[in-house]
């Protein structure tokens, strides 16, 4: 098999992962969070994301998917009095499952598995 057949494997396995492990949750994800103060939900982008060139698309992913798990963390942290600002329980668990998926898929550049998570422990 050549490197060519090879990356197209790749990309097909990565597709499937892609589209049900990472933009359905992601989009079903979105349209439940409120914005605004009129009752109003947030709604998926489809707006084009330019990568960094010359560094793994795939980790500057999972490094944009840890940042956002970080964020809603960081809004469920206790305050002085000990009493949890926010509940994101049920965000943090599905911004976790979506990570997850993400690093089961395959870097296209190097053909590997990278899991950033790992490497923060």
């Amino acid at each position: 098999m050549e490197k060519d057949d090879t990356r197209h494997v790749l990309v097909l396995g990565n597709m499937y992962g892609i589209m049900m492990g990472v933009l359905a949750p992601l989009a079903q994800f979105l349209v439940q969070q409120p914005i605004g103060l009129n009752g109003q939900n947030a709604a998926p982008c489809f707006g084009y994301y330019e990568f960094i060139e010359g560094a793994s698309e795939l980790v500057q992913l999972q490094l944009e998917m840890a940042a956002a798990v970080d964020a809603y963390q960081a809004v469920s942290q206790e305050t002085q009095d000990q009493v949890p600002v926010t509940d994101v329980t049920d965000a943090v668990g599905v911004l976790t499952t979506v990570q997850s998926t993400i690093s089961t898929l395959i870097d296209l550049g190097t053909f590997e598995k990278i899991d950033l998570r790992d490497a923060k422990k």
